[in-house]
């Protein structure tokens, strides 16, 4: 009996795990419509793949547009993809004055190390990774801005590049992002996707994105003694209904950033999904940065 009771408890919390995920990525229309619209971002004549040989890995990368006004490199979140921004690489009156590069963040999709391919956890290996484009972009480019930008995981990294390698960059967006170190700790949906039953009903996507969640706290901890250093304009915004990334995370980001170059933005009724259903928001932010007027960063 005892030990029925437990595998009920454990089939429950699967369960309960398994709706979680569910209600927190999003609406389930808005998925559907996402995923239908990323079905045929593959086959967009305008945005060309490339790759960038790091050493022993491959930097695999798309890139779109025109740099008349700027120039912006986006690292996405976990799991995910270069694709998750699509429909931002897709807005014509974005594009045609600004180009957009979309990685597959290293460890992800095409971007991986040749002969032993694997996660990468670590931003300072991360940084180390997407240098090389990031000089190569400025290089194509020098006369306009790099703003280099990320959602949620991907966000996180963005202040630990800036930290390595300021010369390599104008600008910063934040969008959805953990930065706080005890507020990115590993959550109890954390904790049962690492059990067997949690294990053995998720994806391997699914795992390979919580092994980055319990890497999240100690990496954007080191960044403690470098924040007052990032004296580039950089913009954080953040949903306060999001399930994902505690909403507080704004205040913490506020509280860290130089007050004189950065700007702040929390929006009310707004979840973790920025890049699927604010692109528009997403727009007006990045050339907020490009022009150093951070203010214009706004719902």
């Amino acid at each position: 009996m005892k030990t029925k009771v437990w595998l009920s408890r454990i089939w429950v919390g699967g369960l309960a795990f398994a709706s979680f995920v569910l209600s927190a990525c999003a609406a389930q229309n808005e998925l559907n419509e996402h995923f239908k619209f990323l079905e045929t971002i593959e086959s967009n004549k305008n945005i060309v793949e490339q790759t960038m040989d790091v050493g022993d890995f491959e930097l695999s990368y798309r890139r779109v547009g025109e740099p008349k006004r700027a120039v912006v490199v986006w690292i996405h979140g976990t799991p995910g993809a270069w694709n998750d921004i699509g429909k931002l690489m897709v807005k014509e009156d974005f594009t045609e004055s600004t180009l957009f590069v979309s990685i597959d963040r290293p460890g992800w999709g095409k971007s991986q190390y040749k002969d032993n391919p694997r996660l990468v956890t670590e931003f300072s290996e991360i940084a180390h990774l997407i240098r090389p484009l990031l000089h190569q972009l400025k290089k194509e480019a020098p006369d306009v801005p790099l703003i280099l930008a990320g959602h949620s995981w991907g966000g996180s990294v963005v202040p630990a590049v800036a930290a390595e390698f300021p010369y390599c960059i104008d600008g910063l967006a934040i969008f959805a992002a953990g930065l706080d170190p005890e507020l990115t700790k590993p959550r109890w949906y954390n904790r049962f996707a690492k059990t067997y039953v949690g294990r053995s009903i998720l994806g391997q996507q699914m795992l390979d994105a919580n092994v980055e969640m319990y890497a999240l706290s100690p990496e954007v901890a080191k960044l403690a003694p470098h924040w007052k250093e990032i004296n580039l304009p950089t913009v954080v915004v953040q949903g306060m209904e999001d399930p994902l990334v505690n909403p507080a995370n704004a205040d913490f980001a506020k509280s860290v950033l130089n007050p004189k170059v950065s700007h702040v933005l929390k929006i009310e009724k707004q979840n973790h999904f920025l890049h699927i259903n604010s692109v528009d928001l997403i727009q007006k932010c990045l050339m907020a940065v490009a022009e150093n007027n951070l203010d214009s960063c706004e719902a």
